[in-house]
């Protein structure tokens, strides 16, 4: 009597090679989407910082009648807090009238 049982010829692992390949193509795939989520949440904190860095100048304008000379007044007064660690803040006063030039910029 002849067995039913074939014997598979070729390698071995052959089962076990494509689903390793498909879940390393899957951890890249991961790891370049939360860079990317991270690139992403950066740009909107800093823009976040920056629109409430001008708001507050705006709002010490309304209250007291003149822009402030420097960010560290807005921080202690209007208690806006930005992250030095992570950004960098251009605040460009030039007279006490006009809008300051307000940017913050990713370190």
């Amino acid at each position: 009597m002849k067995s039913l049982k074939k014997t598979s010829k070729g390698f071995v692992g052959k089962e076990i090679i494509i689903p390793v390949i498909v879940l390393g193509i899957m951890v890249i795939v991961l790891f370049y989407g939360m860079r990317w989520f991270n690139g992403v949440n950066d740009e909107q904190n800093r823009v976040l910082t920056e629109q409430s860095l001008k708001k507050a100048a705006v709002q010490c304008y309304a209250n007291e009648g003149m822009y402030p000379a420097d960010v560290e007044y807005l921080c202690e007064n209007y208690y806006v807090t930005v992250d030095t660690d992570k950004y960098n803040v251009v605040y460009d006063c030039f007279a006490s009238n006009i809008m300051p030039v307000i940017n913050v910029y990713i370190k």
